[in-house]
């Protein structure tokens, strides 16, 4: 399987500089979201202001952050998150089927239940 500019296969292998690469995203990503909610007129939580810096900001302070018309929260948990998972949970099928000749049970398993879910968070929480 392809892509025009990567075969899926090739996610196994870069896969550790890909979530360096997300992980160093969603934490400037957080800090901004955190930064953005003391600014006046921001909407903050029911939990938001406990006085603790650190269960504000991993509970989430700001109530719904916004960056331009995107929503941050519903953006980084839904669209990317989910779709990035079941293609990786692909990728890693395939490169399980070039090293070993075949897919195990519990990758199909695996497989078919995380599409299954997505697809429900797809259809369901929109």
């Amino acid at each position: 399987m392809y892509f025009d500019w990567l075969p899926l296969v090739q996610l196994y292998d870069i896969f550790p500089q890909l979530l360096a690469t997300a992980m160093l995203l969603v934490a400037i990503l957080s800090i901004y979201v955190y930064a953005v909610s003391f600014v006046p007129g921001a909407r903050i939580a029911e939990h938001g202001n406990s006085g603790n810096v650190f269960y504000d900001f991993w509970m989430g302070r700001h109530f719904i952050p916004f960056i331009g018309p995107i929503d941050v929260k519903f953006f980084c948990e839904q669209r990317p998150g989910l779709m990035a998972w079941c293609l990786f949970n692909f990728a890693f099928a395939l490169k399980q089927y070039e090293l070993h000749g075949t897919i195990t049970n519990s990758m199909v398993l695996v497989n078919v239940f995380h599409y299954i879910y997505v697809m429900d968070t797809f259809v369901f929480e929109v």
